[in-house]
Parts: C-alpha cells; structure tokens; sequence
C-alpha cells in the first residue's frame, strides 16, 4: 500500500484552521457559562479616584482638554 505524503502547507493550515475553531468555542463556552473577563466597575477612573483624595499615577496622563 502507497501512503499518500501530507505536504507541510497543509498541516500548517491545518493547524491555523485548527486553533481558529478552538478560540471561537473557547469564547462560544465562556459566554455560555458566564465566566467571561468584566470590565471595570463604573467610578474606578483616575478622576474618580484622585476626586475621593487618593494618590494614583495613572497610566496614561489625563487629557489635555480635562485639565
């Protein structure tokens, strides 16, 4: 019996293809489920905070039109 060759671009597509369908069920299951990441709660910005006196450094500094 003749075995026919897997040629590489294929097991590469394969392979995308692959995790492609992984990463939309992985999403599909934690919708589903609900444990997807949340976003921050409202009222956690750096005006927020630096209006209730704490001492934050922001990661971004705050607009110019803010100031």
């Amino acid at each position: 019996m003749a075995f026919k060759k897997v040629k590489p671009i294929e097991v590469g597509t394969a392979g995308i293809v692959g995790t492609a369908i992984f990463l939309l069920a992985w999403g599909l299951v934690e919708r589903i489920t609900g444990t997807e990441p949340k976003s921050a709660p409202p009222g956690t910005t750096y005006q927020v905070a630096h209006k209730a006196g704490a001492r934050v450094t922001p990661s971004e500094p705050p607009s110019v039109l803010e100031q």
